[in-house]
């Protein structure tokens, strides 16, 4: 916990998602990517080796 960070409380209604067809798992995902970032793989251009992220972009 830090003071001055942002926090986010969030209610998922369980039975919604099961009704809608989606799996809970990946709601959680999903919100995983979009709060912070997940690495994917590597890929290699011109002899250097660079990372592929999945994340949100930031929002102005």
């Amino acid at each position: 916990y830090q003071a001055n960070v942002p926090q986010y409380f969030l209610n998922i209604d369980r039975d919604k998602v099961q009704l809608m067809g989606i799996q809970l798992n990946s709601v959680f995902t999903t919100l995983g990517y979009y709060m912070g970032e997940a690495y994917v793989n590597d890929y290699v251009q011109f002899g250097r080796i660079y990372q592929v992220k999945l994340g949100a972009g930031d929002r102005a």
